[in-house]
């Protein structure tokens, strides 16, 4: 499995306090940039269940408009990718090793909140 792991300061070693498991290759990213084009490179030669993703939330970034360009914005290009590629969430693998509470619920909520109504749609099919 890969990981993508994004955070503008960190290194994956630096994260002591989420466990993770062995990685095949790591892909260090700093900016929403850096994720966008990782993410596009990694869905176009590899299934979404071969790649894992480490969501930090603070990146120091803002738009040109001011608003704040974070992981919660990575996320949602993340939901949009899966969403337009028709892939199933369920195959995700993330980890949000952000130090921002509120910050770190908010990229799981906006995950798991569509992987729940991803699920709920499939129900609903059957």
């Amino acid at each position: 499995m890969i990981l993508l792991f994004l955070d503008d300061t960190r290194n994956l070693e630096d994260v002591t306090w989420v466990k993770y498991p062995e990685f095949s290759k790591i892909n260090t990213v700093r900016t929403v940039v850096e994720f966008y084009n990782a993410l596009d490179d990694l869905l176009t030669c590899y299934e979404l269940k071969d790649i894992a993703i480490s969501f930090d939330h603070d990146l120091g970034e803002f738009g040109v408009h001011g608003e704040d360009r974070n992981g919660k914005v990575c996320a949602n290009y993340l939901i949009a990718n899966i969403i337009l590629s028709k892939l199933n969430p369920n195959d995700l693998t993330y980890y949000v090793h952000s130090k921002n509470p509120i910050g770190a619920d908010n990229i799981h909520g906006l995950i798991q909140g569509y992987i729940r109504f991803y699920n709920s749609e499939l129900n609903d099919v059957k």
